[in-house]
């Protein structure tokens, strides 16, 4: 009895299924599509001109910009102090303990007040 029940009811829902999956479709409007043709034609031209615009001011800008002079390279890192290591950008290596410990993070809530939570930021008790 089960066997045909469940054989039932797939074959009720494969018909359903192919019955509410066949829609008509709606056809076409061609007027539509041809007013947002004409529109769009209207559009691309309007940008193709204000592209030509926009040339023209970069070349002004290319001609003048020949005629700055760069400006002076950045300044070299500066030295580490001894004992202190540094990555090849200059910012402190992590691996090491001394680098560690300058860069705790302190434990502050999003408005810069200190954290209760932690030991640290706790008040001694009297």
């Amino acid at each position: 009895m089960k066997k045909v029940f469940t054989l039932l009811m797939a074959a009720l829902f494969v018909a359903a299924s192919s019955l509410s999956a066949q829609t008509p479709a709606a056809p076409p409007a061609k007027k539509e599509v041809k007013k947002e043709m004409k529109k769009a034609d209207k559009d691309m031209k309007k940008a193709d001109k204000d592209m030509k615009k926009a040339d023209k001011e970069m070349k002004k800008v290319e001609k003048n910009a020949k005629n700055v002079t760069p400006p002076p390279p950045p300044p070299p890192p500066a030295k580490a102090a001894p004992g202190q290591h540094l990555k090849k950008d200059g910012t402190p290596d992590k691996r090491f303990k001394e680098n560690k410990e300058a860069a705790a993070p302190k434990h502050l809530k999003k408005d810069g007040t200190p954290d209760k939570r932690f030991k640290e930021n706790k008040e001694p008790k009297k």
